[in-house]
């Protein structure tokens, strides 16, 4: 048996949990999980649709339903319409006075361990940014 699987057990043992586990292909035996992951995929495929973004970046929309899964209200200070148009502002240590200083993106998401926000920019070499502004 796979050692990770053995540690798992082991914890579940130690903390009183009886795991039971579904048969694969059968995803009736466990209705509550599959519900919830019907209800948030119905919210990416609404979230999907109302954006011009290609569906590779799906997990992008999932990922931005935090409070379904953590029952937590987050802080909504900084949220913003994921796969929105917006302007990007660019670092760039050689742009000059009147060179453009935003470039277009779609926002999708956030990162862990920053405060940078997650950019999809179709028209430029680096179509994934990570920018603050």
């Amino acid at each position: 048996m796979d050692k990770s699987l053995d540690l798992l057990q082991g914890s579940y043992k130690e903390n009183g949990i009886v795991a039971q586990y579904s048969m694969s292909g059968d995803p009736q035996q466990n209705g509550v999980a599959e519900r919830r992951n019907s209800a948030l995929m119905d919210m990416v495929r609404n979230m999907m649709s109302y954006s011009t973004l290609p569906l590779s970046l799906w997990m992008g929309a999932f990922k931005t339903l935090y409070e379904l899964w953590t029952s937590r209200k987050p802080s909504v200070n900084h949220l913003r319409v994921w796969g929105s148009p917006i302007e990007a502002k660019v670092f760039n240590p050689n742009i000059g006075k009147l060179d453009p200083k935003t470039v277009s993106c779609h926002f999708i998401g956030y990162l862990e361990n920053s405060k940078c926000y997650r950019f999809y920019c179709p028209g430029r070499h680096t179509m994934f940014v990570e920018m603050r502004h």
